[in-house]
């Protein structure tokens, strides 16, 4: 297994690699029954141990640039939970999801998004190009957010629900 570290860091989160000290933050997770209806199903210990060890830890040298992240909250360094971009298991297709497990603002939330896969393509230069969009919706009360002001021809400035769009494209180089 390589050590290299990648990660992505925005203003308030950090995703990174998992390393095998993360397992018992992992089966925490899988133990959640409310998590897991998304995921699968609670997983066992050692379960987790075995996902850990084959879908997460040597996935990233199998498959180069996919793989599952720790998404961890940088003012806390608390993890929050994972994002993915990877195969789903026995197919050739590249699935984007995520996993949220904890609190924002201390509403705890768990997510799956539906997800949309462009099958690869090669551009002008030879790589292969692989695109996703998952989309979803939220309501911005539910993590606390209560804010707004009735406007004077009526209705009110800020609305409720909250369109989430990922967008993500692959690109393996020198295909």
């Amino acid at each position: 297994m390589t050590t290299r570290a990648e990660s992505l860091t925005t203003e308030r989160l950090s995703l990174r690699r998992f390393t095998p000290d993360d397992l018992d933050w992992l089966a925490a997770l899988y133990g959640d029954p409310e998590v897991t209806r998304h995921l699968g199903g609670v997983k066992s210990r050692a379960q987790t141990q075995d996902f850990l060890d084959a879908r997460i830890l040597n996935y990233y040298d199998e498959h180069p640039g996919l793989g599952i992240w720790m998404t961890v909250d940088r003012g806390t360094g608390n993890p929050v939970g994972f994002h993915l971009l990877n195969h789903i298991r026995g197919e050739s297709i590249i699935q984007v999801g995520y996993a949220l497990a904890g609190a924002i603002n201390s509403v705890p939330i768990q997510a799956s998004v539906p997800t949309n896969v462009t099958p690869p393509t090669k551009d002008p230069g030879g790589n292969i190009r692989i695109g996703a969009q998952a989309t979803t919706k939220i309501n911005r009360q539910d993590f606390g957010i209560v804010f707004n002001k009735t406007l004077d021809g009526g209705g009110v400035l800020v609305g409720d629900e909250i369109s989430i769009t990922i967008d993500v494209e692959v690109i393996k180089k020198g295909a």
